[in-house]
């Protein structure tokens, strides 16, 4: 049997744990309290709880990466922070009827996971939520960095344990919706919810048991590192095979997208890497206009040095909201 891996050095556990544990809440399209009360966290931009979904219904297999797709895809990470009741009003409220497109949410209290799939325009989505900073399952979950065996390679052992919280059911309504529909399958989440819709894309891809999910396109959003370089690899090859989409999307140098730390001394393991062909880091990325850009990665971020920073409010759901707005 296969075991996890030992956790990553303390240095490692110590800065990846401050990042993710710091934690995020929803001001969901300019509704509500602002996330946090530090002037670093901002707010939205705009108030657009009213605008309707749009989507350019699988632009991303003729031109790759849709600004408006992102954005829109955002928008419904955004709504995942909202308490369950909730989101089915929003998402009317955005357009989408959760009636006639079967929405269904996935929870599990045990793990704090949420997750919904809901049907809007053509095609399906499936929306992870990411950290909630007053969940004691969450943080416990981002900070462990031990490595546990996926359907490729090594992931994250936290993030494992929260996407196993709702994946069983999830699982078997999405196969049950795609076989009835056909309808494009989009996979998105922001934070830990980006880290969900990693591995749950591995899952839906490379399902041992040959209940294959068609992805049609993955957009995590500000992700962390979820994997070892073979579930990297592995993961970036079975949607080349199968003609899914992914882009990593980055706001600036988003700290949460540089945890956990690719390799510290004096362990070396596990080795974390975001989904790549190769080793260089930017083979799916997505820097949001204006970011610091780069060739190839650099040994412990994902983000040149001279850009390198710890400002968590370029990691909160409203402030991607906002910054994918304006690149419109």
């Amino acid at each position: 049997m296969m075991k996890r891996r030992a956790a990553t050095s303390f240095t490692s556990v110590a800065f990846a744990a401050a990042v993710l544990m710091t934690g995020c809440t929803a001001n969901v399209d300019g509704e509500g309290p602002a996330p946090g009360t530090s002037s670093s966290f901002p707010t939205s931009t705009a108030d657009n709880a009213s605008q309707p979904f749009e989507l350019d219904l699988l632009a991303e297999a003729n031109s790759g990466y849709d600004a408006k797709n992102a954005y829109q895809l955002m928008r419904l990470c955004d709504l995942a922070y909202r308490s369950e009741s909730e989101v089915p009003g929003d998402l009317a409220q955005r357009g989408i009827d959760p009636t006639a497109g079967h929405y269904r949410a996935f929870s599990n209290s045990s793990t704090n996971t949420f997750a919904f799939y809901v049907e809007a325009l053509g095609a399906a989505f499936v929306v992870f939520r990411g950290t909630d900073p007053t969940s004691w399952q969450n943080l416990v979950e981002d900070g462990d960095l031990s490595a546990t065996p996926e359907v490729v390679g090594f992931a994250h052992a936290g993030f494992v344990t929260a996407l196993d919280g709702v994946w069983s059911d999830l699982q078997s309504y999405v196969l049950q919706r795609q076989q009835a529909t056909g309808l494009p399958l989009y996979v998105t989440g922001h934070s830990l919810g980006a880290a969900l819709a990693t591995i749950a894309t591995a899952r839906m891809l490379l399902d041992p048991n040959g209940n294959v999910i068609s992805v049609a396109a993955v957009y995590p959003m500000a992700s962390p590192r979820t994997g070892d370089t073979e579930f990297a690899n592995g993961l970036a090859n079975a949607m080349s095979d199968s003609g899914t989409y992914f882009a990593r999307v980055v706001n600036e140098c988003d700290p949460v997208t540089n945890v956990p730390l690719r390799s510290v001394p004096p362990l070396f393991t596990p080795f974390f890497e975001h989904v790549s062909y190769g080793t260089d880091e930017n083979d799916f990325v997505e820097w949001i206009e204006g970011a610091h850009e780069m060739a190839t990665s650099i040994p412990l971020t994902a983000c040149p040095l001279a850009g390198l920073d710890l400002n968590i409010g370029e990691h909160m759901p409203d402030t991607y909201v906002s910054q994918l707005g304006e690149q419109l």
